[in-house]
């Protein structure tokens, strides 16, 4: 995980989400609240009101839809 500048992991319970920074951050599913994509810009919102913005440019299309999707399938059940 250290040699990689983007990386997404993830199970039942979480994802962890390395998209750029050299630090990533981890959100438990059941704390995401909101979910937003405008202008290449992933935007999840947490129950507690912190919000995290995540720039997808540069990633290819089938990824980032993929990302979306792993999101909502496992925080809005």
């Amino acid at each position: 995980m250290l040699w990689f500048k983007n990386y997404v992991l993830w199970n039942t319970k979480g994802i962890v989400l390395r998209l750029k920074p050299f630090y990533g951050k981890s959100i438990p599913f059941k704390e995401i609240k909101d979910l937003q994509f405008e202008n290449s810009v992933v935007t999840i919102s947490r129950k507690n009101g912190i919000d995290y913005n995540f720039d997808l440019t540069g990633i290819d299309e089938r990824d980032t839809t993929k990302l979306i999707w792993i999101i909502k399938k496992y925080s809005f059940q």
